[in-house]
């Protein structure tokens, strides 16, 4: 029997964190395990994860884990370093320099001038304190325990799965001490200036991550991404390279994970509409409620006939409180705000939805995301609010998905009433026959045997 491969596959969100971007490292470990491959984590200890799902260990019972802690980075040093300076230093003791100044017109050019080079500093120093991400921290302990690993179990590849970055530089720092190939899976596009804040960045922060891209790109022995649009635009920002050292592995759904969830025959007492996921770097449901805010007054859509229901990290949409948006728009007698559920409840809620409500900001011109896999496997009508993009282009294939401009209200509101109007006539959607492509194993089939190809 030929002896399997050793993968290590290097992972910052991985079960039983409950983020949707520990399933593709997951889902990978457990189907490489399946084609010829023995695979290795390694990730940070589960304490570091902000809500953890037991269920999602279920796939990964045979896979040998390391767990590792993490450094505090710059930045979190320095704002520990300033409260125990204030908790031995009391405010009594030191009193702040107190300038007195009028409005802004009596303010000297001199005062102006020295506030725009505090800020302009400040913001310098917060950019680079946390760079690639916040979550720097990780690369000594991860390069350590790595590095070990690779020795004593004799590792044939090097494969980072990002975001976060620091993964990517984990990788490429391990290749280089190892010698081992490198392959630098990107599950969203590694340099995304265009969805971090602005007080987290500055001209040398840039173009130092954009130095780490370069870097990570030319090092990889493969490049892996998970959508189509976005191969294509690193094959033609990195031409050094040769085609053949980019790849897509679409991210996917796993029918087994949907193993005893069936429809509900019967239609719903209420026309239903769910989110599940998060509000964060410019998801809001904002012009989605405004529109349905519209329909609900003009009375095409009675408020007693409609749920939405929008689970998970929602409480915040784009800086606001999601609930306020629901307020302003007169929704709060349909619309229901709920904490994250565990993964197997969601998919319940997902297959047993008249419609599933998406958001693609359009940031996310290279990525889709990972959720609409499983958005399509159910077979419901899919309501997307995105621009032109790597998921529009994606979800125009089928029939039962609606792709609307995030920002036209009035098509926004056409859509929905259409959606409507189905489930009063209990129009069932067409089924999606030519899904089975983006069923995990089928993926990581593809995967393995580029992995396989010297």
């Amino acid at each position: 029997m030929k002896e399997k491969k050793r993968i290590l596959i290097i992972a910052y969100h991985f079960p039983p964190d409950s983020e949707i971007g520990g399933l593709r490292p997951a889902k990978i470990a457990k189907y490489l395990n399946n084609n010829g491959w023995n695979p290795y984590v390694l990730t940070v200890r589960e304490k570091y994860y902000s809500l953890i799902d037991e269920d999602r260990l279920d796939d990964i019972t045979d896979i040998q884990i390391v767990r590792t802690s993490m450094w505090l980075n710059a930045m979190q040093i320095m704002v520990r370093a300033k409260d125990l300076y204030y908790k031995i230093i009391s405010r009594k003791q030191i009193e702040p320099e107190k300038e007195v100044f009028g409005n802004n017109e009596n303010r000297t050019t001199d005062v102006f001038l020295k506030e725009k080079n505090i800020a302009c500093i400040k913001r310098i120093i917060g950019s680079l304190f946390e760079l690639p991400d916040k979550m720097i921290g990780w690369l000594v302990p991860a390069v350590w325990a790595g590095y070990w690993l690779i020795k004593r179990e004799d590792i044939d590849i090097i494969f980072s799965t990002a975001p976060p970055p620091t993964v990517s530089l984990v990788g490429l720092v391990l290749s280089k001490l190892t010698g081992k190939k490198l392959v630098t899976d990107l599950r969203d596009p590694f340099y995304l200036h265009d969805g971090k804040p602005l007080e987290v960045r500055s001209k040398l922060s840039d173009a130092i991550e954009r130095w780490l891209e370069k870097s990570i790109i030319e090092n990889s022995h493969k490049i892996i991404t998970t959508t189509e649009k976005y191969t294509k635009y690193l094959k033609n920002s990195h031409c050094k390279r040769a085609d053949g050292a980019f790849f897509t592995i679409w991210n996917g759904y796993d029918s087994n994970d949907f193993g005893g969830i069936k429809k509900i025959d019967k239609p719903n007492k209420k026309f239903s509409i769910n989110y599940l996921g998060s509000f964060y770097l410019s998801r809001t449901p904002k012009e989605f409620l405004i529109a349905l805010g519209d329909l609900v007054k003009d009375g095409l859509i009675p408020i007693k006939e409609i749920n939405v229901k929008f689970i998970g990290n929602v409480e915040y949409a784009d800086g606001v409180l999601t609930r306020e948006l629901v307020i302003a728009n007169q929704l709060e007698d349909c619309v229901e705000i709920k904490s994250k559920i565990p993964y197997k409840e969601s998919l319940i809620q997902l297959m047993n939805s008249d419609v599933l409500l998406l958001f693609a900001p359009e940031y996310m011109y290279y990525a889709v995301p990972a959720k609409t896999f499983e958005y399509l496997y159910t077979n419901n009508y899919i309501l997307c609010l995105t621009t032109e993009g790597a998921t529009s282009d994606l979800l125009k294939r089928y029939k039962n998905c609606y792709v609307v401009d995030s920002h036209n209200i009035e098509a926004i509101k056409k859509s929905i009433y259409e959606l409507y109007l189905f489930w009063k006539e209990n129009k069932k959607p067409d089924i999606n026959s030519d899904i089975g492509i983006f069923e995990r194993k089928e993926q990581i089939k593809i995967l393995s045997s580029i992995l396989d190809t010297e």
